[in-house]
């Protein structure tokens, strides 16, 4: 098997873990979700004291919104990396596979939101546009650092 083949894999791989993940915490109760979350805002706020003087309801909700943007910020990462992975094996073009790569993110963040449907947790487009917002930022930063690389090893 050669790097590339083991790198394809490995891309793909992570990306229906990351998938998984997303959707196996969408399915989680109200009563687990929120318990969860009010672990993770004690977590930060023991570590910086300074988020203390946000109001509880305010910071939870601001942990919980973060959480949602950066496991789909990290989908958007890996999708990027498996795009331009196979357009540098392939020589095709990016921007012919952009837009089905995002659409894939927000078919994630669909079915993320519909899931949490069917466990009393609520649907939302809201949700469902900072879950894709996530995806395209995490797309960007990639292909932005890529690019930024890409334009200094030409420099030299």
């Amino acid at each position: 098997m050669c790097k590339r083949s083991i790198l394809r894999t490995i891309l793909y791989t992570l990306i229906v873990i990351n998938v998984a993940f997303i959707w196996t915490m969408s399915i989680y109760s109200k009563e687990a979700s929120g318990a969860q979350s009010g672990f993770v805002a004690e977590l930060l706020r023991t570590l910086m004291p300074f988020l203390r003087k946000i109001p509880d309801d305010t910071f939870g909700f601001i942990v919980r919104k973060l959480a949602h943007f950066s496991e789909f910020a990290f989908l958007g990462l890996l999708s990027a990396s498996a795009l331009l992975e196979r357009c540098d094996r392939k020589h095709e073009k990016i921007a012919r596979l952009i837009l089905p790569t995002l659409l894939l993110c927000l078919a994630v963040a669909t079915t993320d939101e519909t899931l949490q449907y069917f466990t009393n947790r609520g649907c939302s487009v809201r949700d469902m546009f900072i879950d894709f917002s996530g995806s395209v930022f995490g797309f960007a930063l990639l292909c932005a650092v890529r690019a930024l690389i890409l334009r200094i090893k030409r420099q030299k």
